[in-house]
């Protein structure tokens, strides 16, 4: 079985999301059982490409479509010819996209194709096509009739595909199928040893890419919040955020403008995340929407509490005041609050972390490539 994943780019440190990182691990994990492949829509040349081709060498292949370059109308028949040379090397049993773009290419496939192949979507978000409101309204329409699976990864995503008129005229069922974390960052903690914590500091961390989606600029005025009130006392509270992307700017100059320069630390992408993660005191997520945060599996399982956004998706993995806290997004006073609650409490964060901990463990990789390969091969 030769199985394919098809991804906007592998470009994860400055162009790529969660999407395209659970689309390579996934792609890693089943190459255990069958012939594994990536199409990447766009060739950046970036390091962390060369990187991530070197990671999986000799496990997948990774083959590129276009280069980063203002799209021509050459290029829709250059795709045609490389598509048909990767698929005479290399015929598809399943081809798996993941995004948006690589939804439209992989319906194509499938219109060309037919039955020589199967067609599935792993649909990462319910607001896949931000902010083109009638684009998604009818590629979510449309796509019921093509693909012969689709893989809702949070049970708000789920609802939705099933709630489609066209779906439930077709009979056709989403499968629920939540991103998981791999068991490297499971046993994090038993292989890599932990610096201990200062007791006069206290460290706060998030990881993504510097987008309106993350809602980092709620996130500095929480932080401006806390600078400014007595509530933190002697303790040095830093931010660091992990990620790179085109608010960048705008929020070095938020920062600067706050005076929290020495606050908040902008890291751009890093190779030791989980390192940074674990060794912090919280972590913060302040998105205005997501999927299934897997930054979030990924500090449950580095036993690091978690304030988080209350919104679809992100509320399947952290319960109030069960294993996190939860706050309104756009809401700096309400992350300011939750975050001073731990600040001057330590002991908030025992009951949380064990429980996280806990419930993380249901989200192992090896359980969601087990799902995977049913799809794939029934």
């Amino acid at each position: 079985m030769i199985v394919f994943q098809i991804v906007n780019n592998i470009s994860i440190d400055s162009f790529g999301g969660g999407a395209e990182m659970f689309a390579l691990r996934l792609a890693e994990k089943v190459s255990e059982d069958l012939n594994s492949h990536v199409i990447s829509v766009w060739h950046y040349g970036t390091d962390k490409e060369r990187q991530i081709t070197e990671s999986l060498q000799g496990k997948v292949v990774i083959h590129y479509l276009l280069d980063a370059i203002p799209m021509k109308k050459a290029d829709v028949i250059n795709l045609y010819r490389k598509l048909k040379k990767i698929f005479t090397s290399f015929p598809p049993t399943v081809i798996n996209s993941h995004s948006p773009l690589p939804d439209v290419v992989n319906f194509f496939i499938k219109l060309f194709m037919g039955h020589k192949v199967k067609a599935v979507r792993t649909m990462h978000t319910d607001k896949e096509w931000v902010p083109n409101k009638c684009l998604e309204n009818w590629t979510l329409n449309i796509f019921p009739f093509i693909f012969d699976s689709e893989v809702a990864i949070s049970r708000a995503t789920k609802i939705r595909l099933d709630e489609r008129p066209i779906a439930k005229l077709l009979k056709k069922q989403s499968v629920f199928i939540p991103n998981g974390i791999s068991e490297g960052v499971m046993n994090y903690l038993k292989n890599n040893p932990i610096p201990a914590r200062t007791q006069n500091s206290f460290k706060l961390v998030t990881v993504g890419r510097l987008t309106e989606q993350k809602g980092y600029k709620y996130l500095i005025e929480a932080i401006r919040i806390l600078s400014d009130s007595y509530i933190l006392g002697e303790k040095n509270i830093s931010l660091s955020i992990i990620g790179e992307g085109h608010l960048k700017t705008e929020l070095l100059l938020l920062t600067d403008r706050y005076n929290l320069t020495d606050k908040i630390h902008f890291l751009g992408y890093r190779q030791d995340v989980l390192q940074i993660v674990a060794s912090s005191d919280l972590f913060v997520s302040s998105s205005l929407w997501e999927g299934i945060p897997t930054v979030l599996l990924e500090a449950m399982a580095l036993n690091v509490p978690i304030i988080a956004t209350d919104i679809p998706g992100t509320k399947e993995l952290v319960v109030d005041r069960q294993t996190g806290i939860l706050v309104q997004p756009k809401s700096p006073e309400q992350l300011a609050r939750a975050i001073s609650e731990f600040v001057t409490n330590p002991d908030t964060s025992r009951p949380f972390i064990e429980a996280a901990n806990s419930y993380v463990r249901e989200y192992s990789m090896v359980k969601v490539k087990e799902k995977y390969l049913d799809i794939y091969s029934s």
